[in-house]
Protein backbone atom coordinates (compact mmCIF):
# COMPACT_ATOMS: atom_id res chain seq x y z
CA UNK A 1 0.00 0.00 0.00
CA UNK A 2 1.11 3.29 -0.81
CA UNK A 3 0.92 6.15 1.73
CA UNK A 4 0.63 9.70 0.48
CA UNK A 5 0.17 12.55 3.51
CA UNK A 6 0.00 16.21 2.45
CA UNK A 7 0.59 18.36 4.59
CA UNK A 8 1.49 22.29 5.78
CA UNK A 9 4.61 22.86 7.77
CA UNK A 10 2.72 26.01 9.88
CA UNK A 11 -0.12 23.14 10.56
CA UNK A 12 -0.09 21.81 14.44
CA UNK A 13 -2.13 19.14 13.34
CA UNK A 14 0.30 18.20 10.26
CA UNK A 15 3.36 18.39 12.53
CA UNK A 16 0.95 15.88 14.88
CA UNK A 17 0.55 13.50 12.08
CA UNK A 18 4.46 13.83 11.38
CA UNK A 19 5.17 12.74 14.91
CA UNK A 20 2.68 9.86 14.77
CA UNK A 21 4.46 8.54 11.57
CA UNK A 22 7.81 8.44 13.15
CA UNK A 23 6.40 7.26 15.92
CA UNK A 24 4.82 3.88 14.51
CA UNK A 25 7.97 3.52 12.35
CA UNK A 26 6.59 4.40 8.73
CA UNK A 27 8.51 7.45 7.82
CA UNK A 28 10.55 5.89 4.91
CA UNK A 29 7.03 4.00 4.15
CA UNK A 30 4.94 7.33 3.49
CA UNK A 31 5.25 9.68 0.91
CA UNK A 32 5.53 13.28 2.52
CA UNK A 33 3.96 16.21 -0.01
CA UNK A 34 4.02 19.81 1.43
CA UNK A 35 0.83 21.39 0.13
CA UNK A 36 2.27 24.83 0.55
CA UNK A 37 5.56 24.19 -2.26
CA UNK A 38 3.21 21.87 -4.20
CA UNK A 39 -0.74 23.29 -4.42
CA UNK A 40 -1.68 21.47 -7.75
CA UNK A 41 -0.40 18.73 -6.93
CA UNK A 42 -2.74 18.51 -3.76
CA UNK A 43 -5.56 19.95 -5.06
CA UNK A 44 -5.78 17.38 -8.10
CA UNK A 45 -5.25 14.91 -5.36
CA UNK A 46 -8.47 16.27 -3.62
CA UNK A 47 -6.68 17.65 -0.68
CA UNK A 48 -9.00 20.67 1.03
CA UNK A 49 -7.58 20.64 4.35
CA UNK A 50 -4.00 19.40 5.84
CA UNK A 51 -3.11 17.07 7.31
CA UNK A 52 -4.52 14.84 4.49
CA UNK A 53 -3.55 11.19 4.60
CA UNK A 54 -4.52 8.67 1.49
CA UNK A 55 -4.37 5.28 1.51
CA UNK A 56 -3.60 4.69 -2.71
CA UNK A 57 -6.42 7.40 -3.82
CA UNK A 58 -8.50 6.63 -0.63
CA UNK A 59 -8.84 9.29 1.36
CA UNK A 60 -8.32 8.10 5.57
CA UNK A 61 -8.06 11.16 7.01
CA UNK A 62 -8.56 15.14 6.25
CA UNK A 63 -7.76 17.82 9.21
CA UNK A 64 -8.50 17.35 12.50
CA UNK A 65 -7.97 13.53 13.22
CA UNK A 66 -8.12 11.30 16.31
CA UNK A 67 -4.45 10.02 17.23
CA UNK A 68 -5.56 6.79 18.44
CA UNK A 69 -8.00 5.84 15.97
CA UNK A 70 -4.70 6.61 13.28
CA UNK A 71 -2.31 4.65 15.26
CA UNK A 72 -4.81 1.51 15.34
CA UNK A 73 -5.46 1.40 11.64
CA UNK A 74 -1.49 1.99 11.14
CA UNK A 75 -1.04 -1.40 12.98
CA UNK A 76 -3.42 -2.88 9.98
CA UNK A 77 -0.12 -2.36 7.77
CA UNK A 78 3.66 -3.47 8.28
CA UNK A 79 7.02 -0.75 6.94
CA UNK A 80 8.83 -3.73 6.61
CA UNK A 81 8.90 -5.27 3.40
CA UNK A 82 9.52 -9.23 4.17
CA UNK A 83 12.33 -11.51 2.98
CA UNK A 84 12.33 -12.79 -0.66
CA UNK A 85 11.00 -16.58 0.54
CA UNK A 86 7.75 -14.47 2.20
CA UNK A 87 7.16 -12.07 -0.69
CA UNK A 88 7.22 -15.69 -3.06
CA UNK A 89 5.03 -17.44 -0.99
CA UNK A 90 2.81 -14.70 -1.34
CA UNK A 91 3.17 -14.90 -4.73
CA UNK A 92 2.24 -18.33 -5.29
CA UNK A 93 -0.98 -18.13 -3.15
CA UNK A 94 -2.34 -15.16 -6.03
CA UNK A 95 -1.16 -17.50 -8.62
CA UNK A 96 -3.39 -20.28 -7.51
CA UNK A 97 -6.31 -18.71 -5.65
CA UNK A 98 -7.88 -17.89 -9.37
CA UNK A 99 -8.18 -20.54 -11.52
CA UNK A 100 -8.21 -18.37 -14.69
CA UNK A 101 -4.76 -16.93 -13.36
CA UNK A 102 -3.79 -20.37 -12.50
CA UNK A 103 -4.09 -22.33 -15.27
CA UNK A 104 -2.96 -19.12 -17.73
CA UNK A 105 0.68 -20.02 -15.40
CA UNK A 106 0.16 -23.83 -15.62
CA UNK A 107 -0.20 -23.88 -19.47
CA UNK A 108 2.67 -20.71 -20.73
CA UNK A 109 4.92 -20.39 -17.09
CA UNK A 110 4.57 -16.97 -17.51
CA UNK A 111 4.32 -14.59 -15.01
CA UNK A 112 2.43 -11.86 -17.19
CA UNK A 113 -0.70 -13.74 -15.94
CA UNK A 114 0.14 -12.64 -12.33
CA UNK A 115 1.40 -8.52 -13.13
CA UNK A 116 -0.66 -8.03 -15.40
CA UNK A 117 -3.30 -6.59 -12.28
CA UNK A 118 -1.34 -4.95 -9.83
CA UNK A 119 -4.17 -4.53 -7.95
CA UNK A 120 -5.54 -8.35 -7.82
CA UNK A 121 -1.73 -9.56 -6.80
CA UNK A 122 -1.39 -7.46 -3.95
CA UNK A 123 -4.39 -8.11 -2.63
CA UNK A 124 -4.84 -12.02 -2.73
CA UNK A 125 -1.25 -12.48 -2.05
CA UNK A 126 -1.84 -10.48 1.33
CA UNK A 127 1.12 -7.75 0.04
CA UNK A 128 -0.99 -4.75 0.24
CA UNK A 129 -0.68 -4.48 4.04
CA UNK A 130 3.37 -3.60 3.34
CA UNK A 131 3.55 0.30 3.12
CA UNK A 132 5.93 1.15 0.44
CA UNK A 133 6.65 4.77 -0.88
CA UNK A 134 6.54 3.45 -4.92
CA UNK A 135 4.18 0.82 -5.70
CA UNK A 136 6.05 0.70 -9.33
CA UNK A 137 9.16 -0.34 -7.54
CA UNK A 138 7.80 -2.56 -5.23
CA UNK A 139 6.01 -4.26 -8.08
CA UNK A 140 9.53 -4.65 -10.01
CA UNK A 141 11.16 -6.35 -6.78
CA UNK A 142 7.81 -8.68 -7.00
CA UNK A 143 8.55 -9.54 -10.42
CA UNK A 144 12.42 -9.31 -10.17
CA UNK A 145 12.00 -12.51 -6.96
CA UNK A 146 9.19 -14.75 -8.97
CA UNK A 147 11.33 -14.80 -12.04
CA UNK A 148 14.02 -16.06 -10.43
CA UNK A 149 12.26 -18.50 -8.46
CA UNK A 150 9.49 -19.65 -10.08
CA UNK A 151 10.74 -21.92 -12.48
CA UNK A 152 12.65 -23.95 -9.99
CA UNK A 153 9.36 -24.04 -7.74
CA UNK A 154 7.12 -25.29 -10.67
CA UNK A 155 9.23 -27.91 -12.46
CA UNK A 156 8.76 -29.16 -8.69
CA UNK A 157 5.21 -28.45 -7.67
CA UNK A 158 2.88 -28.12 -11.38
CA UNK A 159 0.06 -30.05 -9.14
CA UNK A 160 -0.73 -26.32 -7.36
CA UNK A 161 -1.64 -25.20 -10.54
CA UNK A 162 -2.77 -28.21 -11.85
CA UNK A 163 -5.39 -28.77 -9.04
CA UNK A 164 -6.49 -25.64 -9.07
CA UNK A 165 -7.38 -25.80 -12.67
CA UNK A 166 -9.14 -29.69 -12.22
CA UNK A 167 -11.20 -28.16 -9.44
CA UNK A 168 -12.27 -25.22 -11.25
CA UNK A 169 -13.45 -27.94 -13.88
CA UNK A 170 -14.93 -29.70 -11.26
CA UNK A 171 -17.65 -27.08 -10.28
CA UNK A 172 -18.49 -25.77 -13.81
CA UNK A 173 -19.18 -29.52 -14.06
CA UNK A 174 -21.36 -29.47 -10.82
CA UNK A 175 -23.68 -25.68 -11.68
CA UNK A 176 -24.44 -27.52 -15.64
CA UNK A 177 -25.15 -30.96 -14.21
CA UNK A 178 -26.11 -30.55 -10.70
CA UNK A 179 -24.45 -33.78 -9.65
CA UNK A 180 -21.32 -35.69 -9.62
CA UNK A 181 -20.60 -37.20 -12.69
CA UNK A 182 -19.22 -40.40 -12.56
CA UNK A 183 -15.40 -40.78 -13.96
CA UNK A 184 -17.05 -43.30 -16.82
CA UNK A 185 -19.49 -40.64 -18.31
CA UNK A 186 -17.24 -37.57 -17.45
CA UNK A 187 -14.69 -39.01 -19.86
CA UNK A 188 -17.07 -39.17 -22.54
CA UNK A 189 -18.74 -35.87 -22.10
CA UNK A 190 -14.90 -34.49 -22.70
CA UNK A 191 -12.70 -36.60 -24.34
CA UNK A 192 -9.05 -35.27 -24.94
CA UNK A 193 -9.80 -32.87 -27.36
CA UNK A 194 -12.45 -31.37 -25.14
CA UNK A 195 -10.63 -30.63 -22.24
CA UNK A 196 -7.66 -28.95 -23.68
CA UNK A 197 -10.36 -26.83 -25.48
CA UNK A 198 -12.37 -25.84 -22.30
CA UNK A 199 -8.49 -25.10 -20.61
CA UNK A 200 -7.15 -23.06 -24.01
CA UNK A 201 -10.40 -20.91 -23.47
CA UNK A 202 -10.97 -21.16 -19.25
CA UNK A 203 -8.26 -18.34 -19.24
CA UNK A 204 -9.38 -15.85 -21.81
CA UNK A 205 -11.77 -13.63 -21.83
CA UNK A 206 -13.29 -13.55 -25.43
CA UNK A 207 -10.25 -13.51 -27.44
CA UNK A 208 -7.97 -11.51 -24.70
CA UNK A 209 -5.45 -13.81 -23.86
CA UNK A 210 -5.96 -16.28 -26.09
CA UNK A 211 -2.73 -16.77 -27.10
CA UNK A 212 -1.91 -19.08 -30.49
CA UNK A 213 0.88 -21.14 -31.43
CA UNK A 214 1.19 -23.49 -28.58
CA UNK A 215 -0.28 -26.13 -29.50
CA UNK A 216 1.64 -28.61 -29.43
CA UNK A 217 2.27 -27.17 -25.48
CA UNK A 218 -1.32 -27.18 -24.97
CA UNK A 219 -2.04 -30.77 -26.09
CA UNK A 220 0.52 -32.16 -23.66
CA UNK A 221 -0.21 -30.64 -20.58
CA UNK A 222 -4.22 -30.71 -21.31
CA UNK A 223 -3.29 -34.51 -21.48
CA UNK A 224 -1.40 -34.08 -18.30
CA UNK A 225 -4.43 -32.57 -16.20
CA UNK A 226 -6.86 -34.74 -17.44
CA UNK A 227 -4.93 -37.36 -16.49
CA UNK A 228 -4.29 -35.62 -12.87
CA UNK A 229 -8.01 -35.42 -12.83
CA UNK A 230 -9.07 -38.44 -12.98
CA UNK A 231 -6.77 -40.03 -11.12
CA UNK A 232 -8.18 -37.99 -8.48
CA UNK A 233 -11.47 -37.16 -8.94
CA UNK A 234 -12.77 -39.48 -6.15
CA UNK A 235 -10.67 -37.11 -3.82
CA UNK A 236 -11.72 -33.91 -5.63
CA UNK A 237 -15.51 -34.41 -6.59
CA UNK A 238 -16.89 -34.09 -2.71
CA UNK A 239 -14.41 -30.59 -2.16
CA UNK A 240 -15.69 -29.54 -5.59
CA UNK A 241 -19.07 -29.76 -4.87
CA UNK A 242 -18.62 -28.06 -1.03
CA UNK A 243 -16.50 -25.25 -2.60
CA UNK A 244 -19.31 -24.85 -5.37
CA UNK A 245 -22.52 -24.96 -2.90
CA UNK A 246 -21.03 -22.15 -0.73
Amino acid sequence: MVFSVYIHYTCPHSRELLALIREAGFSDAVNIIDAGDSPLTALSHGVLSVPALFAGDRPIISGVFDPEWLKNYFKLYTPVVPDDETLFRGMIQAASDNAGTAIQIYLYEDPAALFGNPAYLLSASGLDQIAVPSEEKFLDRLREVFTARFPGFFAGKPHLFMKAAAMNFLREVWWLEGREVPAGELEQMYPQPAFTHWLFTRAAVGRIGLRTGNAETLHRKGSLLREYLFQNLAEFWPNAVRTASL
